[in-house]
């Protein structure tokens, strides 16, 4: 799923393509807004014009039975289990859960919820049997497999939440413009401690070896506890112009 996984810690034990490079095959979908996401031999990617299209990774072409249409388009990466693609609608708020085999929704899998405007790029997080979505000033935990929230949720922040959470260890991180959460993955309540508050964060937050990352607006990369809310330290400023990292 995009960031390679609940963590979102963007990390593959996979190896890159060796040289000489040439173009394996391409695809060309009206407009493509976010990354796919490969599965199982498949490419999964969401589109202004239609929705969601699996794509056979070694040929270029369409799985049967999709894609999966959306008048409005899917505009974020999706999220795939073993046999389900999660997307989300990011202009009327729907989320759904996609049958990899069937390109279809069961009937009576339906959740939705009221976007802000502007919308931010909300991408599904699946944790076990939980798809977790933040929208607005709220974070949901819905049942993956019924698309019915979860009890205790949606946990609800005083300000925008900014992305998608990371989920690790029972405990769901979610950011908003002045703060990281981290709020229980099974009752929706925000863990003692938290959250983490700092003015102008703006991208969602990171989890990997027990630290949770976060960017700000003022361009510092900083370092939390995994487990409280302390600031450990500033690693680095990144100073403009030329968008260059100076140590």
């Amino acid at each position: 799923m995009a960031g390679g996984g609940p963590t979102r810690a963007n990390a593959t034990a996979a190896s890159g393509p060796a040289p000489p490079l040439t173009i394996k095959w391409e695809f060309e979908p009206y407009v493509t807004a976010s990354p796919p996401v490969v599965a199982d031999g498949t490419v999964y990617v969401g589109t202004r014009d239609s929705g969601v299209y699996a794509i056979d990774s070694e040929d270029g072409t369409t799985r049967e039975h999709w894609p999966f249409t959306e008048p409005a388009g899917v505009t974020v990466t999706p999220a795939v289990t073993d046999d389900t693609v999660y997307a989300v609608d990011t202009e009327y708020g729907h989320v759904y859960a996609i049958d990899r085999e069937t390109g279809a929704v069961p009937d009576e899998w339906n959740f939705t919820v009221e976007l802000p405007n502007p919308t931010y790029r909300t991408v599904p997080i699946v944790d076990g049997d939980t798809v977790y979505f933040s929208s607005g000033t709220n974070v949901y935990g819905i049942d993956a497999r019924t698309g019915t929230l979860r009890d205790g949720w949606p946990c609800e922040a005083p300000t925008k939440t900014v992305g998608s959470p990371a989920v690790t260890d029972e405990t769901v991180y979610a950011g908003t413009t002045d703060s990281v959460y981290a709020i229980d993955a099974t009752t929706g309540t925000v863990r003692d401690g938290w959250p983490f508050t700092r003015r102008g964060l703006s991208f969602p937050p990171t989890v990997a070896n027990d630290t949770v990352y976060v960017l700000g607006y003022e361009d510092e990369v900083r370092q939390e506890r995994h487990r409280s809310a302390t600031l450990l330290s500033e690693t680095t400023r990144c100073t403009s112009p030329g968008n260059s990292c100076m140590p």
